[in-house]
């Protein structure tokens, strides 16, 4: 079952639609650009996340197009992930190209491991990405796994523009996670906040998840949360999406003004 993804639920409502398209056609609210360019630096972070925590264990997972070596250094294991010169098609259908290095602790029972990446050559829908970024896996009391990632990067899009995102996002596994077997069972938690500063306007976004936002497996949408966008200029927008019911509404609050949509 293919997820909605927190970014797209926020773009559709922005923009004309999610469509196959990469590059969202913009209306004439400024604060649209922050959300829609910050949609598709979330798809980098998230896959970049993605694989560093899949790729982090004692034996690599394949991945299709990819050739992925170890080199141990010490008590860490260095893992390349080389996606070689051409676009590869990632499970989320989103193609990359070059190389991801993750620095990891062999220590694999740890109730805390540190994960930390760099980029080589390293393009995201050909978008250039820089930075060295951390990732932080533990159990928490309760049992449930949490990953709280370091969003720090800067992204280069085709046309030159460049956006600096600074910031976190932890995401606690709250049911499934004792089945691995079974992904319809899964369901997470996700709280943080960052700012995204875009190289042409100069302007700075802060985006800061006020409550936080549930998806589930078995449902096409994000069904609760509250997230909120805020420019330095004053510019306020924030999506409610609601107290646990799935479906595709959400109450989104401009300046002040709050209105009902529906997520496509």
């Amino acid at each position: 079952m293919q997820k909605k993804l927190l970014g797209c639920a926020v773009a559709c409502l922005l923009l004309s639609g999610c469509g196959k398209d990469d590059d969202f056609p913009l209306n004439d609210y400024p604060i649209n650009i922050d959300v829609s360019d910050g949609y598709n630096i979330d798809k980098i972070a998230d896959d970049v996340a993605q694989i560093a925590i899949l790729e982090s264990d004692d034996t690599a997972i394949n991945i299709d197009c990819a050739t992925i070596t170890d080199e141990i250094s010490g008590s860490n294991r260095i893992r390349t992930i080389d996606f070689g010169a051409s676009n590869c098609t990632l499970f989320t259908g989103n193609q990359v190209r070059g190389k991801i290095i993750l620095t990891f602790e062999t220590d694999f029972g740890a109730s805390t491991r540190n994960i930390s990446f760099a980029f080589e050559n390293f393009f995201h829908n050909n978008r250039y990405v820089l930075g060295n970024r951390d990732v932080t896996k533990t159990t928490l009391e309760n049992g449930h796994p949490q990953v709280k990632i370091n969003l720090n990067m800067i992204v280069t899009g085709p046309t030159g523009t460049t956006f600096t995102r600074i910031g976190e996002r932890t995401r606690e596994f709250t049911a499934g996670f004792d089945t691995p077997g079974n992904v319809l069972d899964d369901s997470y938690l996700t709280t943080g906040s960052w700012s995204t500063t875009i190289s042409v306007t100069k302007m700075t976004s802060i985006a800061q998840i006020e409550s936080p936002i549930t998806v589930t497996a078995d449902c096409d949408y994000i069904s609760s949360g509250l997230i909120s966008y805020t420019r330095e200029d004053g510019e306020y927008l924030s999506f409610d999406y609601g107290d646990g019911t799935c479906d595709n509404k959400v109450l989104f609050t401009l300046n002040g003004i709050t209105s009902e949509a529906i997520i496509p």
